[in-house]
């Protein structure tokens, strides 16, 4: 499995095995019969627990009376053996759901959180079961998962678990993960499997808030080492592939920026193909946006992403207004850095995309340099600008705290003012000649602070 060896490793000192005997075992399966109130033919004997032809009928009390039917067995020994065949109607979420508060310990102050050290497992090497839950549905909310099935079968300290249902969220779900405790350190393995799932269905039977509407397909392969986050992340590997459909999403800071009805994003389709975390993940979709359709690829290091160092990524946007291509890195805080390629048969129009009105034309335009951005500042390096038949090299940067500040040192071969002003061309300079010249609105200039150096090889207007 990729990066072994970056698995976190737990040391003997910090280790705690359980090892139950058979009267603990013994005690367990007792209990629980107690807990279910098992009729008189269960039959309990130094050997073995078992259900007789009845099954154990549970009740649980939660907002309407809930009945499900239990099959046991228990057979002590050497290596205890647990048997479990439960069916049930329907099971709200909510009934089974802890406590959001932890307890308050005998000072009163409430218990800390557990520390990140992972499940300790080793007790599941000395006892065998086999546990399957079949549920009509299984409800959260307004969220109904149906045709619930859930299989756990362990085995000299192997775990194989699996979960399926054939209507959850408007699609289906299938899951399994193998795992073996028999080591210090637990290996995982398991497929995700899900067919066009309603996001704001999923999301409510996990009790949260869906950001966005539309559905979610997958066809994951995963594995890693250990019990606890930290071990995941920094050994987990994925191969497969996820995919989005008819996805919309609100982006209020969006709206705020490119004016109203900017904000959304709709019509998104998209896929992404894993082939190990290693490797670029890549994606590629298309969407709509403030009216226009788009399309964009994205080749992204998953591995930097999971073990939060500097991505690096590579983004293409292709679009009527505006097409784009960036390569660089981008820092866990938003700090971006690389080369961009940018380009606009219009930029008057592309502006006006995003909300800008500058009240004076300006046509294409081209973009190509080294361009980092973070909290503090754009800045803009080795930097070829094209302007209709203005050319310019040099460096700009911009910036952002406080007033904004524009830098810029900048060689142009030919400088036109009319074509920044709006008073070029033909028709602009018959009307010039009849009513004299026209006024150059210099208001936008109390917005910015600005230290720019041109160095023109012409000057012209007109």
């Amino acid at each position: 499995m990729a990066r072994c060896g970056h698995c976190v490793s737990q040391t003997s000192a910090t280790r705690r095995a359980r090892r139950p005997d058979v009267e603990s075992a013994w005690q367990l399966a007792t209990l629980s019969i107690q807990i279910v109130r098992a009729p008189s033919n269960i039959l309990a004997t130094p050997s073995a627990i078992s259900a007789g032809k009845e099954p154990v009928v549970m009740t649980t009390e939660g907002r309407s009376r809930r009945t499900m039917r239990v099959d046991v067995s228990y057979t002590p020994g050497d290596r205890p053996f647990v048997m479990a065949r439960i069916a049930a109607g329907t099971l709200d979420y909510s009934d089974f759901r802890p406590a959001a508060t932890a307890p308050a310990d005998a000072s009163g102050e409430t218990a800390s959180a557990p520390d990140n050290c992972g499940l300790d497992l080793s007790a599941l090497r000395n006892i065998d079961a086999d546990i399957e839950l079949r549920a009509n549905a299984l409800q959260a909310s307004d969220a109904i998962a149906r045709d619930v099935v859930m299989a756990a079968k362990l085995q000299n300290g192997q775990l194989d678990t699996s979960v399926s249902s054939g209507q959850i969220a408007g699609g289906s779900l299938t899951a399994s993960m193998l795992m073996d405790v028999n080591a210090d350190i637990p290996q995982s393995s398991g497929s995700l499997n899900l067919a066009s799932i309603d996001i704001e269905s999923l999301m409510s039977l996990a009790g949260q808030a869906a950001p966005a509407t539309g559905r979610l397909s997958t066809q994951l392969q995963y594995s890693f080492r250990g019990a606890d986050a930290d071990a995941i992340r920094d050994s987990v590997n994925l191969r497969g592939n996820v995919s989005i459909a008819d996805w919309r999403i609100e982006l209020p800071q969006l709206e705020a920026f490119a004016g109203p009805g900017a904000g959304v994003v709709d019509m998104l389709n998209a896929t992404a193909q894993i082939q190990d975390v290693l490797q670029p993940l890549s994606l590629t979709g298309t969407a709509r946006l403030n009216g226009e359709a788009v399309s964009f690829s994205t080749s992204l290091a998953l591995s930097d992403l999971l073990w939060g160092q500097p991505v690096g990524v590579a983004v293409g946007f292709k679009s009527q207004p505006l097409n784009a291509n960036f390569s660089g890195t981008v820092a866990p805080n938003g700090a971006t850095s690389g080369k961009a390629d940018i380009s606009a048969a219009s930029l008057s129009r592309t502006l006006g995309w995003f909300g800008q009105d500058t009240g004076t034309p300006l046509g294409q335009f081209a973009f190509s340099g080294g361009i980092s951005v973070s909290s503090a500042e754009l800045a803009m390096t080795d930097a070829t600008i094209a302007l209709d038949d203005m050319h310019a090299k040099g460096l700009l940067s911009l910036a952002t705290t406080g007033k904004p500040k524009i830098t810029a040192a900048l060689s142009v071969d030919t400088l036109d003012f009319s074509k920044l002003i709006g008073a070029g061309g033909g028709d602009a300079n018959a009307a010039a000649a009849g009513s004299g010249p026209a006024a150059i609105d210099l208001s936008i200039l109390r917005q910015f602070d600005a230290d720019i150096r041109l160095d023109a090889n012409q000057l012209g207007y007109g």
